[in-house]
């Protein structure tokens, strides 16, 4: 075989690789992102009407099936409030997808003993068909939350104190999802790249045969 040949052959196999890897349905990883302007508190300091982002990292692989059925996938977490700043959750935390009546968000798997208590969801028949692998959203929708009455029984554990949530004026939220893809820019330069290699190869080719 040629060098010419032998040449196309590795970039074929390179450009196959990246193209199998940049599918948003084999990603090893996503981001998971539940946004919904909200009252409560976070480590003791009280928070009005602010913007509160909770965004879990996860591998869409290893999605499971929890114990009502939905698709959970667990992964690390944090919590922004506007005007206040960000924690760590400390509990295991999950992102999920319940098919059957259509709502997604991020729970705590240690709430109600170990059957889960939802942090803040997104209610949208979008989710009765999405199964937590690909892009998604953002979906601004009705919006479920366990609010918590004083008692702490809907009490996030957090690095700076736990986490409540209280009340919340306007009803909505919402989901986003997005998968761990190369940028369009990277494909563009791979490519451009494996020209370049192939254009120089045919060139030292030709010299050599005159």
């Amino acid at each position: 075989m040629n060098n010419v040949g032998r040449t196309l052959i590795i970039a074929l196999v390179l450009l196959g690789t990246l193209l199998w890897t940049s599918s948003p349905a084999l990603a090893d990883g996503a981001t998971y992102t539940e946004t919904a302007v909200a009252s409560g508190s976070l480590g003791g300091a009280s928070f009005s009407d602010a913007l509160v982002t909770i965004t879990l990292l996860g591998d869409p692989s290893t999605s499971t099936t929890g114990i009502l059925g939905e698709l959970e996938v667990f992964g690390p977490a944090t919590v922004t409030v506007e005007g206040i700043g960000t924690a760590s959750f400390t509990d295991s935390l999950a992102v999920f997808d319940n098919q059957a009546i259509g709502v997604a968000g991020i729970l705590d798997s240690s709430g109600l003993g170990g059957i889960g208590l939802d942090l803040l969801d997104t209610i949208d028949p979008t989710f009765g068909t999405y199964d937590l692998t690909t892009n998604i959203g953002p979906i601004t929708a009705a919006s479920l939350f366990n609010p918590d009455d004083g008692s702490c029984t809907a009490c996030f554990a957090t690095t700076d104190g736990n986490f409540v949530l209280t009340s919340q004026n306007s009803g909505t939220s919402t989901f986003s999802a997005s998968t761990a893809v190369p940028e369009p820019s990277s494909l563009f330069l791979l490519g451009v790249g494996l020209s370049g290699l192939l254009l120089a190869r045919r060139k030292k080719a030709r010299s050599t045969t005159a």
